[in-house]
């Protein structure tokens, strides 16, 4: 890479502005105390004093990238004509740069998704900072359970249900009475009814239907 005097290249840049707000065009450059931000705000590169190009994140100054040249007084960032992105000393010594040399027209973005981009003059990326924001990896879907078919008591039975059954409970008590009551259960069939009412009933006569 071939370097040349600061000065000398910065006579010919416009530092004042930037045509777009996010970006950094084909000869422009940030001088101690400039910046570029993302077009929401939320991200700003800053050439600093001590010589250090950092992006900010503005919400609370945080640090995203940085490339390390601090202790260099003065050194300005210049997206070059031949695409290449550096940071010059003010001795014109380069620092640091993206290594995108050979694609004139090249220009930096400052995004929003927290990324510094050099991009090709196609919008092809040649270089960037690799601090975008990572997605979320997707949370796992549980596999849908398994339909339960509806519990049947009695699979024999229409609809699987069970079936009313009544009873006459008869319990002789002597002398000219008896003591007799109506009962009904439910059961799958009759002879699980029947054993469901005398086992209730275990003193009893039981008779189908209800007492008469």
């Amino acid at each position: 890479m071939k370097k040349t005097k600061l000065f000398a290249a910065l006579a010919a840049l416009t530092l004042a502005s930037l045509a777009q707000a996010a970006t950094l065009l084909p000869g422009q450059s940030l001088t101690p105390g400039q910046s570029v931000s993302s077009d929401s705000g939320a991200y700003t590169l800053v050439m600093q004093g001590d010589g250090n190009l950092v992006m900010y994140q503005r919400s609370n100054m945080s640090p995203i990238w940085y490339t390390k040249t601090d202790g260099n007084p003065g050194a300005a960032a210049v997206m070059q004509g031949d695409g290449n992105l550096v940071v010059y000393s003010t001795t014109g010594t380069a620092l640091w740069n993206s290594r995108t040399a050979g694609n004139a027209g090249a220009y930096l973005n400052v995004q929003d998704d927290r990324n510094l981009v050099v991009y090709r003059a196609d919008g092809k990326a040649l270089w960037h900072s690799d601090t975008y924001i990572r997605p979320e990896p997707p949370k796992p879907v549980d596999p849908p359970k398994p339909v339960q078919p509806p519990k049947q008591d009695c699979p024999g039975n229409p609809g699987g249900a069970q079936i009313w059954f009544s009873f006459c409970l008869t319990k002789p008590a002597g002398g000219w009475w008896e003591d007799r009551q109506s009962t009904a259960v439910t059961a799958c069939n009759y002879a699980q009814a029947k054993a469901l009412a005398q086992s209730r009933a275990a003193n009893y006569i039981i008779s189908d239907g209800m007492c008469r």
